[in-house]
């Protein structure tokens, strides 16, 4: 989804949807290899303040980002 939305024309309006992708593309470029569980990584990962996993498919890196919850 990221590339589709990368790939699009802007337009009039368009401000906010480049500024989200703006920022989009400078959190994966901070913190891809640092936030990011590698799933492929058999070694003891001490991920600080982790932002969800990292998987190769298709030649291409993965992220998944898991949302959590906490409620009393």
């Amino acid at each position: 989804m990221f590339s589709f939305l990368a790939g699009r024309k802007e337009g009039v309006g368009d401000d906010e949807n480049k500024q989200i992708l703006d920022q989009t593309k400078a959190f994966f470029e901070l913190h891809a290899h640092s936030r990011f569980y590698d799933l492929e990584d058999v070694s003891d990962q001490k991920i600080k303040n982790m932002a969800g996993y990292k998987a190769v498919y298709r030649d291409a890196a993965m992220f998944l980002r898991v949302a959590v919850s906490v409620s009393k």
